[in-house]
């Protein structure tokens, strides 16, 4: 049963991007990238991680970030400069 729109919706750090939180593997790449952000990682390189290709829940999608450097100032992080956890 899916959350009324509106409403608060924990989120664990088991819980999967496609079953349980319904996240649409199209939109999913973007979302990554959005959460980079706003962390401050970088996505370059990301093909070198060691959890490239293998975030399929909340904890794996924070274990791959902390193995992302951190970004610079400067840097944007966009699908042109970085690749996604799925590599």
């Amino acid at each position: 049963m899916a959350p009324a729109v509106g409403r608060p919706l924990p989120i664990r750090t088991d819980d999967r991007w496609e079953e349980d939180l319904r996240i649409d593997p199209d939109d999913f790449d973007e979302l990554v990238m959005d959460i980079a952000r706003r962390a401050g990682r970088s996505m370059d390189d990301a093909a070198h991680n060691p959890f490239c290709g293998k975030v399929t829940t909340v904890r794996d999608l924070v274990t791959f970030l902390e193995h992302q450097p951190r970004a610079e100032a400067a840097e944007q992080v966009s699908p042109a400069n970085g690749a996604s956890p799925t590599c």
